[in-house]
């Protein structure tokens, strides 16, 4: 699997690409990683997953069961977790992990726009965010396999 963290928002939003073939040991680096980010960021940290429309999860339960008890710990310093695709079945595996995940805020959203609208409104810290500028900023760093992906 390939898959790209950034701060959208300097400590406070994280977005995490995930493209290709999606396994279980590297979900659980990605989790780690995402956990350190979490460790320097400032409360609450929200993270913007969004999956390329061509990638590819595990088929069978047993898989998606080990992704789920991978992610064994939910940071305090966690927000708010988006889930961004046009997928169906891409945003009920994530639910799915979610749930796994235990008490953890889960949300899904069509595109970026609509996840940091969504943010907007549930987070008051982050009244002053430029929704749109923040899209446009999106746009720009996505990694190349996801240029073509319609979830902006």
């Amino acid at each position: 699997m390939a898959y790209q963290l950034r701060w959208l928002v300097p400590n406070r939003i994280i977005t995490l690409y995930m493209y290709d073939e999606l396994k279980a040991e590297e979900f659980r680096q990605m989790t780690l990683t995402t956990l350190e980010m979490m460790e320097q960021g400032t409360a609450p940290i929200h993270t913007l997953s969004i999956v390329a429309p061509d990638a590819v999860y595990p088929k069978s339960p047993q898989a998606i069961l080990s992704m789920i008890k991978s992610v064994n710990y939910i940071h305090p310093n966690t927000g708010w977790v988006m889930q961004i695709s046009q997928n169906p079945v891409q945003r009920f595996v994530a639910s799915m992990i979610a749930q796994g995940m235990g008490n953890v805020r889960f949300a899904t959203a069509h595109t970026v726009a609509d996840a940091l609208i969504f943010l907007k409104d549930r987070d008051v810290t982050l009244s002053d965010i430029d929704t749109a500028a923040l899209a446009a900023v999106y746009e720009r760093m996505k990694p190349a396999a996801l240029s073509d992906q319609s979830a902006q």
